[in-house]
């Protein structure tokens, strides 16, 4: 649901820190998170947040997260670490704003084919009852390892990324004040603001094979690639920059979150891929019109942004939102649209250094997408629906080959999160989601998900709340149940889920 340039690799979206999910805090006191988890197989998640003040208007955050699994099998290891740094400043005056963004981001993830075959998982032989000494179709065991404190990659993918964000506001309006019995609180009121960002993002997209297998017919079957060297790699190197100057209005200065917004963004890109390269430009232009009612029973939302220069010109994404408070006593109900016009990803259309067959001309893809939602605090449950529909959807079969779907499909979502309270300490989580798709489209759904979370959630000290209990998970299409047991503590007076 995003216009523009795109390369296509999102196998490491949910482990990755983005710009978008960063946040900006203000604290009178030096503040610290620190959490870590152990699973099965030495797989272990490790992280850090620490911010505090310089000054009563300058704050910074620091974040460190590591992800790092063995495996089971030969080759199976993964290493994701990701660090973010973010500072917010604002004058005494409250006219100038700085927001300043950096993080990067280094994902791996070993490949190993898959098994030779299937009967080493019954074979009598005991050496085989540990799964790293199955064969795989790729890695060569005697070049693995399943120390978790290794981070070398030997086979597999590997992403690494890099954001820099600068953004600068200036704003025109009014002094104003409240005075209290002991003291007086001056602000300031924003009419008009003027914005600026400029971001620099780099990229890598690698494949990498060390001492690929000679014996091994597994890149000529599924990538009809001969002649396999010792090293085998495949890399894609991206660099972009972006200038954005935006209007900022706001009609009353009394509700920062009433107002009308308008810009145009420059996007400047050079990608290297193979033994090619690339360069082109954008340039987009955007509105949005924001107002949440300072008594929060309405919250309206119309943004639309339109390419009219460059590579991707004719791209375009238009969004509408309202949220209304119905009654105190039944809750809430949000309705939204959003549709998109794109070009398929530059990994479908061959500008990749990936072995990916041509695929000719593709059409933009287009998709639109309704949703309703329904918040009912009181009974501690929301229903919610999306309906999608899809035309030119870009797809990949056997391993490299693009098809496209020109016919028009479409699919529905519906949802149900309800909380039921067994006991005074026993909560009965329950998501329950229904998805059907029309026709033969190339989307594959399960047709009924269910997730189920039976906790104890007490207070057994002064200071410490014990989360403990199990999930039972069920998918329709593979017929298959998981049941975790988890347990959360923390020693604080407040938690939060």
């Amino acid at each position: 649901m995003k216009p523009g340039w795109d390369p296509g690799f999102h196998a490491f979206d949910p482990f990755a820190l983005t710009i978008a999910d960063t946040r900006f805090m203000n604290t009178t006191k030096p503040y610290t998170e620190l959490h870590y988890l152990i699973g099965s197989q030495l797989e272990q998640q490790a992280g850090i947040l620490h911010t505090q003040n310089i000054k009563p208007n300058w704050n910074f955050v620091l974040q460190y997260r590591l992800i790092n699994a063995p495996g089971a099998y030969n080759s199976q290891n993964t290493n994701h670490s990701s660090f973010r740094f973010n500072t917010q400043y604002t004058s005494v005056d409250q006219r100038y704003n700085l927001f300043l963004i950096m993080l990067s981001n280094s994902m791996q993830s070993a490949e190993n084919g898959g098994i030779e075959s299937d009967t080493f998982l019954v074979n009598q032989n005991t050496v085989f009852n540990d799964r790293f000494n199955i064969p795989t179709r790729l890695a060569d065991s005697v070049f693995t390892t399943q120390n978790f404190f290794s981070v070398r990659l030997n086979t597999g993918n590997q992403y690494k990324e890099k954001k820099f964000l600068l953004r600068q506001q200036y704003d025109f309006g009014k002094k104003d004040s409240i005075t209290t019995d002991s003291s007086v609180y001056r602000f300031f009121l924003p009419r008009l603001r003027m914005e600026h960002t400029v971001q620099f993002n780099t990229s890598q997209f690698r494949y990498l094979d060390v001492q690929a297998r000679t014996d091994s017919l597994y890149y000529l079957l599924r990538y009809g690639l001969t002649g396999i060297p010792d090293t085998l790699e495949f890399r894609d190197k991206w660099k972009e920059l972006s200038n954005d100057f935006s209007l900022i209005q706001f009609p009353d200065p009394k509700n920062p979150l009433q107002f009308f917004k308008v810009g145009a963004t420059l996007q400047n890109l050079v990608g290297n891929y193979g033994n090619q390269s690339d360069r082109f430009y954008n340039i987009s232009a955007h509105g949005e019109y924001r107002n949440r009612t300072r008594n929060r029973k309405w919250d309206m939302l119309l943004f639309g942004e339109f390419y009219f220069a460059g590579r991707n010109a004719g791209e375009y994404f238009a969004q509408a939102r309202l949220k209304t408070l119905l009654s105190k006593k039944l809750g809430f109900l949000e309705l939204g649209f959003q549709n998109v016009n794109r070009s398929p990803s530059l990994i479908f259309e061959r500008q990749t250094g990936f072995p990916v067959k041509d695929p000719g001309s593709l059409n933009k893809e287009n998709t639109s997408q309704l949703s309703a939602l329904l918040e009912l605090p009181r009974y501690r449950m929301q229903l919610g629906m999306q309906y999608y529909l899809v035309s030119n959807y870009s797809y990949f079969t056997n391993y490299n080959i693009v098809k496209q779907a020109s016919a028009l499909f479409n699919f529905i979502r519906i949802g149900l999160n309800k909380e039921f309270i067994l006991a005074r300490s026993w909560h009965w989580y329950l998501d329950f989601y229904f998805q059907a798709k029309t026709g033969n489209a190339p989307v594959n759904l399960p047709l009924i998900y269910t997730r189920n979370r039976f906790a104890y959630e007490g207070r057994l000290f002064t200071n410490l709340r014990l989360s403990t209990g199990f999930d039972i998970r069920y998918l329709r299409l593979i017929m298959q149940i998981i049941i975790h047991p988890f347990w959360d503590s923390s020693f604080s007076r407040k938690i939060s889920r």
